[in-house]
């Protein structure tokens, strides 16, 4: 039986997963950007995701071997609505329920986010994997 504190895990989780990707996306585009690292990183530490996606999937894309595949960019550009509703919503359908209900809805959002969880879980991993490279080919390291 799923518990409410099993569910406060996966949130966390699949938030911090969210938070990673989004990091790793904004280091990898500095690094791959000419000029100083450091002044880079400035530039798009306070950027939202969504903009900075678009920059470097048009760098990424310019040389003809992209890290990212066109499947990754999509995923990528779902995060900030997927970290938005596990936020903002992800309780909402059931914790006012009682009993059963509660139980039931409970589950149902587990198993949710468990789906998602994985997706981003494996984008997180290769995201990060590709900054590694990224910031050794660029001569970032």
């Amino acid at each position: 039986m799923i518990t409410i504190n099993d569910f406060h895990k996966l949130v966390g989780q699949t938030i911090m997963a969210c938070q990673c990707i989004e990091l790793d996306v904004k280091l990898m585009y500095a690094g791959m950007m000419q000029g100083n690292f450091e002044r880079n990183l400035a530039m798009v530490r306070n950027k939202a995701l969504g903009p900075v996606l678009v920059e470097l999937e048009i760098l990424d894309n310019s040389d003809g071997h992209p890290y990212f595949s066109k499947n990754d960019y999509e995923l990528l550009f779902e995060i900030k609505d997927i970290r938005n509703y596990w936020v903002h919503k992800g309780y909402s359908s059931f914790i006012y329920l009682s009993g059963d209900k509660w139980q039931e809805g409970l589950e149902a959002q587990y198993n949710k986010i468990y789906a998602v969880y994985k997706k981003l879980s494996l984008m997180a991993n290769e995201a990060q994997n590709i900054r590694l490279d990224v910031m050794k080919k660029f001569g970032r390291m």
